[in-house]
């Protein structure tokens, strides 16, 4: 089961300079995930990025790629603890 998140730490953990950087926009968040698109040129053609975060105080991240109507994962990592958000997400869009 999920725990509720606070979408404002999240976004302090990642970066005002991260997420200026993947040029990140159309913000949703629900009660334990958080997600945003970003602009073209990330790895894989991922296009939407989504954070949850899991009853053991993990994070995972999965990219998703628009694909006609359909929305397909690029990527996802498991089991990582809030230290490594940044660097994760990061190595995982190539920038």
């Amino acid at each position: 089961m999920p725990r509720p998140m606070n979408h404002r730490i999240t976004m302090g953990h990642l970066g005002a300079g991260t997420i200026l950087m993947l040029g990140a926009k159309n913000f949703v968040k629900g009660t334990s995930t958080f997600q945003f698109d970003i602009g073209r040129g990330a790895k894989g053609g991922a296009t939407r990025v989504v954070i949850e975060l899991s009853s053991d105080d993990y994070y995972e991240i999965t990219t998703y790629k628009w694909r006609k109507l359909n929305l397909d994962v690029v990527a996802k990592k498991t089991d990582i603890f809030v230290d490594n958000l940044r660097t994760t997400l990061c190595t995982m869009l190539g920038v």
